[in-house]
């Protein structure tokens, strides 16, 4: 099942995609973070397939700023084009802001589950780094620390 969220952030509001388990009384969730094609139908399935092995998958739109619902094909050298163009023209500061706001508003979720054990969101901005895979030295640059 899945639905979009409205984020409110401090400069606008941005949407995410929601991906939920059928079945499930509570999940844990994961938040998909998008390339620079958008939230598009990869980012989409992404988020989905984590909805069935049973987590909520949310994958914020972090180009918001600059065109709302961004979502290009792959395949194209035009949208990859223009990708790349939404990429160079991203605002790091902001997109951890704009993460750490999505963190937020799915720690609100209806089924969420929040046990200690099984929470898979990070428990501080600062932690969103640690838990980020690729991204990960971009963002400790960002919060001042040195990447390994």
């Amino acid at each position: 099942m899945s639905q979009q969220l409205r984020i409110h952030a401090a400069d606008g509001e941005f949407s995410c995609y929601v991906a939920r388990p059928a079945n499930a009384v509570a999940a844990p969730v994961v938040i998909v973070i998008q390339e620079i094609f958008g939230v598009n139908a990869g980012i989409r399935s992404i988020a989905d397939s984590y909805a069935e092995k049973g987590y909520i998958a949310i994958a914020p739109d972090l180009f918001w700023r600059g065109e709302p619902n961004l979502d290009l094909s792959e395949k194209s050298e035009q949208d990859l084009a223009k990708g790349f163009a939404h990429y160079n023209a991203y605002d790091v500061a902001r997109g951890v802001q704009d993460i750490a706001a999505t963190v937020a508003a799915a720690r609100t979720l209806e089924r969420l589950r929040q046990s200690r054990d099984h929470w898979l969101l990070p428990r501080r901005l600062d932690d969103v780094s640690q838990h980020s895979g690729h991204r990960r030295r971009c963002i400790r640059c960002l919060l001042g620390r040195r990447h390994r």
